[in-house]
């Protein structure tokens, strides 16, 4: 090979490594900013968030649906540089449908502590994954029914959330997060697969702009 053809391939492998070391540079220092600013430390969320679309939990063949019109935290937080946590995540206004054989045991759903952890998705939108803080259990639900064949028994709400923020590259004093299945079985209901369906946005405690880069 050609003393200019050498030169030419080290430039060119060296343009390679260089973009790759920019793309995990930019991979590692992807978190939350707040007013174009890179978050350090945390910064808390409001504790209730407008529902945009209805909370939709399905699992076998039983649909628990919460119609409240907010989803409230206790000391709901985002974290530096991509994390996330609550104390607990509150929906209200559950139950099943009419005529469903399985009848929700309150009106309420409230989760164990969480965490957070964000990833950038696509050009323009952030990938969220929730999980319990300790161990596997977010909740458990309690069902009555005289045909219900869980009836009586405690079902254990276990796994990961999913969601995905569509515009959460975009600094928005207002950000949605819209529940979403990336992996089948993530989300479990007892032994059976569960699908997680709704939407609301979220909003920083202070009101200021925020979003994920």
């Amino acid at each position: 090979m050609s003393r200019a053809k050498v030169i030419i391939a080290a430039f060119i492998a060296a343009l390679a490594i260089s973009a790759v070391g920019s793309a995990a540079a930019s991979a590692s220092t992807a978190g939350w900013m707040v007013n174009g600013t890179l978050l350090s430390g945390s910064k808390p969320l409001a504790t209730t968030a407008a529902v945009m679309k209805t909370g939709v939990l399905t699992f076998s063949t039983v649909t628990v649906e919460c119609t409240g019109e907010t989803l409230n935290g206790i000391a709901p937080a985002i974290e530096s540089s991509n994390k996330g946590s609550a104390t607990s995540l509150e929906f209200t206004a559950c139950k099943t449908p009419t005529g469903s054989k399985c009848e929700l045991v309150g009106t309420k759903v409230n989760t164990l502590p969480i965490t957070v952890e964000a990833t950038l998705s696509g050009t323009l939108g952030v990938r969220a994954s929730f999980s319990p803080k300790t161990g596997t259990l977010f909740t458990t639900l309690l069902f009555k029914g005289a045909s219900c064949a869980i009836a009586e028994e405690v079902q254990p709400v276990t796994g990961k959330a999913n969601v995905l923020g569509p515009t959460g590259q975009d600094e928005r004093a207002s950000q949605e997060i819209v529940a979403t299945a990336l992996t089948a079985g993530e989300l479990k209901v007892g032994s059976s697969a569960a699908t997680l369906a709704g939407a609301a946005l979220l909003r920083l405690a202070s009101g200021e702009s925020w979003s994920f880069l």
